[in-house]
């Protein structure tokens, strides 16, 4: 008789160099041309292997139960569609920088050791990792995670059966491997905000504002006009909206105050004063913030483009005499555990305490 019938077909088409994909799901038909030309792959290995992951995205899209597909699922195929699917929509959270870091890392480490997502298992990652010469243990952490976030995906809609335990550097190895981070001293500080008002005086708003608050970029961008109170002179974030998510007032030095200020002559009162902003050109070093250190001869080594502010501030704060207190409420801690690192117990210190005796 006529056997099982297959979830999907490819076929050639007249006219049309590319292979094409029909299927039917809950009585739906779905035609689509594959990205695979039939003179790059006359028996049709890779076109079914994209075939299928089209096959088990539509069911997962539909909401039906796939079919077992017995053909392999191209990583690559599957990668695009978590891109244009569930990575979007964090993206839209979360901002389109973050979707383009998520998507780099897995296109760069992930595809080319694992053409065939079925491939990834626990074992396999770890040996994979091994053939990563020369990349640092930190990037392999955040390699790690986002591979985690797309298997969820692949789960999801079926192309694989199970979750992998994949496993990452802890991060005390990780931490060994990194390079020291490093502050602007309080020349190198004012040097660079010299450089940078001359390049962009957005810019120069944007670095004065972090450099004289210790804030993280992610706050400064969410920072509304109605959180500042003039008069008291500090704005206060709701719940939820910093790294800690609790509510946390911080104090406006003048130049940040007066930053602010001219910022908001620039934009409207029911938007963020900052809004979202990027001048490190993700990392590589051409970007408006290295730019400026160039220019302001500033060496690059342990610096990283947004963070470094705050390192700086709370730096600064510290070898000038900040208490323990004082920089907690800097830095918006609520422990003492990382306000120490700012603490610098050096020897004039120690002969103070000493004449206390």
């Amino acid at each position: 008789m006529g056997g099982k019938r297959a979830a999907f077909h490819v076929k050639a088409r007249a006219g049309s160099p590319f292979w094409q994909f029909h299927c039917t799901i809950d009585g739906q038909p779905i035609r689509e041309a594959l990205n695979v030309t039939i003179a790059e792959d006359p028996n049709k290995r890779k076109a079914g292997r994209e075939a299928a992951a089209r096959y088990l995205h539509h069911c997962a899209r539909l909401g039906s139960k796939p079919a077992p597909v017995a053909v392999e699922q191209d990583t690559m195929t599957l990668l695009e569609q978590y891109v244009d699917t569930d990575l979007a929509a964090r993206a839209r959270k979360r901002g389109p920088r973050y979707a383009e870091i998520e998507e780099t890392r897995l296109v760069k480490y992930v595809v080319p050791r694992f053409p065939l997502i079925s491939m990834i298992t626990r074992q396999t990652w770890e040996e994979a990792q091994g053939t990563m010469r020369g990349v640092k243990l930190s990037t392999i952490q955040r390699v790690t995670v986002s591979l985690r976030l797309f298997l969820r995906y692949c789960v999801r809609i079926g192309a694989i059966l199970a979750l992998p335990m994949l496993t990452a550097p802890s991060g005390t190895e990780a931490a060994a491997d990194a390079s020291q981070r490093r502050a602007f001293t309080e020349g190198e500080r004012d040097r660079f905000l010299r450089e940078v008002r001359k390049l962009n005086a957005r810019a120069g708003r944007v670095y004065t504002a972090l450099l004289y608050t210790a804030l993280r970029k992610g706050a400064l961008e969410k920072m509304l006009p109605g959180w500042i109170d003039w008069r008291a002179n500090r704005v206060t974030f709701p719940p939820g909206t910093l790294k800690s998510r609790k509510a946390r007032s911080f104090w406006l030095h003048p130049l940040a105050r007066k930053a602010i200020k001219a910022e908001m002559g620039f934009r409207r009162n029911n938007l963020p004063v900052f809004g979202r902003f990027d001048y490190d050109s993700h990392n590589e070093r051409s970007g408006l913030f290295w730019t400026a250190c160039r220019r302001a001869r500033i060496p690059f080594d342990g610096l990283t483009a947004h963070h470094v502010t705050r390192h700086t501030a709370c730096t600064i704060a510290g070898n000038n005499g900040a208490t323990l207190a004082e920089l907690m409420a800097l830095g918006g801690w609520d422990t003492p555990a990382m306000a120490m690192r700012y603490l610098h117990l050096d020897a004039q210190q120690g002969r103070k305490a000493v004449e206390r005796l």
